[in-house]
């Protein structure tokens, strides 16, 4: 109980203030795809999905995106300073602009390590980072040459499931189900790793808010939810916090936060949503398409639950 009293005066120093109530229900509004990531572009809602690309409608109406290359897998989902929606999968990445050309690349780029595409995030300057199995891609968007980090550069292992880019200027780079894994963290050419002092080396998602980082993650019936605070010297772990302490099961799959209130999705056990000193957790009888809650997305004003079997919306 005390880390939980803990981690609500941590949201009320990030600035997040009480204004909104705990929601009570969710209404399923498709069980047709495995939905694993989302993302607004050209004023659509694009869905990474394990058979491919999908967009959504304001009718909640999907309906999959022919690409040039087909896509297994699309894990991740990002909107670069160049105005082009970057997709990963497991065979490689593609870039649509906003007219809809699409441009394929694959592990035959000097910046690409490796096909199979876990992550991808960007700086304001117009720098790309690519997550993959075989390392960390960089890429410069203004002339599209970049170059590789892998194991043999310092990277704690060769899988980077989830970069953040904190505004210090440092670099975080975290593993997902490979033995001896955790973070990698670079800045200034100084490398340091973090790994049994984590709730889990498996990190499945990341969570940036102002002098904090969250990292989630497990595996099977392990896992849990890390804080990391900075202060006027350093980032520090701040919390490390378990199943016990009020998530809805011991794997966190998805962080999100919305409206001042954290959602802590599961891999087996549905959704856990804190404010204040409040929680509640939600799972299929309550609404969500599925208890494995892959990702959490705003959009159009509805807050939606992209699950193993569809999507479900907040009733607000």
């Amino acid at each position: 109980m005390k880390q939980i009293i803990y981690l609500m005066v941590l949201l009320l120093l990030s600035g997040c203030t009480s204004e909104t109530k705990i929601p009570q229900s969710f209404e399923v509004i498709d069980q047709s795809v495995d939905v694993m990531v989302m993302r607004e572009f050209n004023e659509q809602l694009y869905l990474g999905t394990n058979e491919g690309l999908f967009i959504m409608n304001d009718d909640h109406q999907i309906q999959a995106v022919e690409l040039i290359k087909s896509l297994s897998l699309i894990h991740t989902l990002y909107v670069a300073e160049d105005q082009r929606l970057y997709v990963g999968g497991m065979n490689g990445l593609m870039a649509i602009d906003e007219s809809g050309k699409q441009t394929y690349y694959d592990a035959s780029e000097e910046w690409l390590p490796d096909t199979r595409v876990l992550y991808v995030t960007g700086d304001e300057s117009g720098s790309l980072y690519i997550g993959t199995f075989g390392g960390l891609g960089i890429l410069e968007l203004s002339g599209m040459k970049g170059s590789v980090m892998t194991v043999e550069d310092g990277l704690l292992v060769a899988m980077v499931n989830r970069i953040v880019l904190p505004e210090d200027g440092s670099l975080w780079l975290a593993s997902y189900n490979v033995r001896n894994g955790g973070i990698t963290r670079v800045k200034n050419n100084q490398i340091i790793y973090y790994e049994d002092e984590l709730a889990s080396i498996h990190i499945t998602s990341i969570l940036q808010l102002e002098n904090q980082l969250y990292f989630g993650g497990g595996v099977y019936d392990e896992g849990g939810l890390t804080i990391f605070t900075k202060d006027d010297n350093d980032w520090h772990i701040e919390s490390v916090l378990h199943e016990e302490d009020g998530f809805a099961g011991p794997k966190v799959r998805s962080l999100y936060m919305d409206r001042n209130q954290l959602y802590i999705g599961s891999e087996y056990s549905g959704l856990a949503v804190w404010e204040d000193d409040q929680q509640k957790i939600f799972t299929d009888k309550d609404g969500l398409s599925h208890n494995e809650v892959k990702c959490i997305y705003r959009y159009n004003g509805e807050l939606l639950i992209g699950t193993r079997n569809g999507l479900s919306r907040l009733l607000e």
